[in-house]
């Protein structure tokens, strides 16, 4: 965003969505040196999250933007991240940013998230259904939320029957929603890995003449060791592992997961957390990581 607003100072800027992280930065870099950013805000939300190198990679810059404020210069910028964090970074950061904490959700704020969730759906969820995700030990946390709300808009026809079933109409469809957030588990990692496998064994991604399943796991186990792919890289990976990939149901599988897979402006999907992808990495043996770590290097040697 930076480098798109102040072309000027990046005269590469037409190839800026190719560029290194480490170019990134060095304009990024060069703009507030140029104190062409007065001014201005960022919100940079779940820096725990990042990537590893990224993750440095922003340190770099909050040093330069803490450089720029001891010089006088006005530039805001608002991190989110979990306490430790910020804890293990301290020194690197030498006193540049106040640190709080923020507060739980409250009651209010957790049905606002789950209406917010629901409306994207064009839909709207009971409040029986809202009290019992309140009761859980993880509502606090918006992450925690989201995943919930993706499980319940994960309902195949048979759970629709199912609700049916014990009631008509949305009555019916409360009470299975109710049962189905009792089940759902406290711990925030373990929600993780249960949405995956469910997402898998109901949005598996089909293609002709291989099992769907297989396919929607190797596919995820690819993006963990890649680090995120264009869908011609990751569908020409996959034929290199075996199984064939079908654009459409690819596009599908990640919208229907609209908050745990992103798409960056240069067209590559990746994990939105961290947290989904170790929970990934930790499904797999040694020997298929070596296995899809060598389709990633072949396909990059065909570019």
């Amino acid at each position: 965003w930076l480098l798109k607003e102040f072309p000027e100072y990046a005269p590469d800027i037409s190839e800026a969505d190719g560029l290194s992280d480490e170019k990134k930065i060095w304009h990024i870099r060069r703009l507030l040196e140029q104190k062409r950013v007065c001014d201005r805000a960022i919100l940079i939300d779940g820096a725990d999250q990042m990537e590893e190198d990224i993750s440095e990679l922003l340190l770099s810059v909050l040093s330069s933007i803490r450089r720029e404020k001891e010089k006088g210069h006005t530039f805001a910028v608002a991190v989110s991240s979990a306490p430790e964090y910020f804890e293990e970074r301290k020194a690197a950061l030498r006193g540049a940013f106040s640190q709080g904490t923020m507060k739980p959700f409250s009651s209010a704020e957790v049905n606002a998230f789950v209406q917010m969730h629901a409306a994207r759906r064009g839909k709207r969820v009971d409040a029986k259904v809202v009290h019992q995700i309140r009761k859980k030990a993880g509502s606090s946390n918006p992450y925690y939320l989201s995943l919930v709300m993706q499980k319940l808009f994960m309902m195949s026809r048979e759970e629709f029957a199912q609700a049916e079933r014990l009631a008509p109409g949305m009555e019916g469809l409360s009470c299975y929603m109710q049962g189905q957030v009792k089940e759902m588990p406290d711990n925030l990692s373990e929600l993780t890995v249960s949405m995956l496998k469910e997402a898998v064994q109901k949005l598996g991604v089909s293609s002709a003449g291989n099992d769907a399943r297989k396919v929607t796991v190797t596919m995820l186990k690819v993006l963990a060791v890649s680090g995120g792919l264009r869908l011609s890289e990751l569908e020409r990976i996959m034929e290199l592992l075996g199984l064939r990939l079908l654009p459409m149901n690819i596009e599908r599988f990640f919208s229907y997961l609209y908050d745990s897979f992103g798409e960056d402006r240069e067209g590559r999907w990746n994990f939105k957390h961290r947290l989904i992808k170790e929970s990934v990495l930790k499904e797999m043996t040694s020997a298929e990581m070596k296995n899809i770590a060598r389709a990633v290097s072949i396909q990059k040697t065909e570019e």
